[in-house]
């Protein structure tokens, strides 16, 4: 098991003329995590911690069905309130390869303090999946986390760590209305 940490350091994946990533050629790439290596996991969640414990609010987006509601180009609204990509990718390199680079972008444009990418999606936090990330996450800072995710999964994994921090938000992102909902909800923090 793993996840990737995306920062300002990582670089976006090259594409070749087919389409394809090209994962080996990164100069940067993001920085992957056995997520069984329990010093490595504090290590990189105190220094994430270090990036936020300035904050009171935090919002942490799901990528698909939420952040990429905005096209790039789109910021993310409310600019004031601090935000980082939380997102679940499953084996399409295709899909992972976007999803980086994507959150590349968004961390360049400042909309965006650093992205998450877990390849384990259950209803419970057990290790890889979201509610763990955002109880790593807390292990190392006081900071309330509104999450954000279009999943009814990962919502009843998250709302299972019982933490009164964390304050989860159903987006249902099938609706019309999604856009104009997710501008409501982050105006509203």
């Amino acid at each position: 098991m793993q996840m990737q940490i995306i920062t300002n350091k990582t670089t976006p994946i090259p594409v070749d003329s087919n389409g394809r990533y090209q994962f080996d050629q990164t100069i940067f790439p993001p920085f992957k995590i056995n997520t069984t290596d329990l010093k490595k996991v504090d290590s990189v969640f105190k220094r994430l911690a270090k990036r936020i414990k300035k904050y009171n609010n935090i919002a942490s987006l799901d990528f698909h069905g939420v952040t990429d509601l905005f096209e790039l180009g789109q910021d993310l609204p409310n600019h004031a309130l601090p935000k980082f990509v939380l997102s679940y990718v499953g084996g399409n390199p295709k899909t992972l390869g976007s999803t980086i680079n994507t959150i590349c972008s968004r961390i360049k444009s400042k909309e965006v303090i650093f992205g998450i990418i877990v390849f384990i999606k259950d209803d419970k936090p057990i290790c890889g999946t979201k509610g763990w990330v955002l109880s790593n996450i807390l292990n190392w800072t006081k900071i309330n986390i509104h999450f954000v995710d279009d999943g009814q999964p990962n919502i009843k994994c998250v709302d299972k760590l019982n933490n009164k921090l964390i304050t989860t938000h159903y987006l249902n992102s099938k609706t019309p209305s999604a856009k104009q909902d997710l501008t409501k909800l982050l105006d509203s923090f």
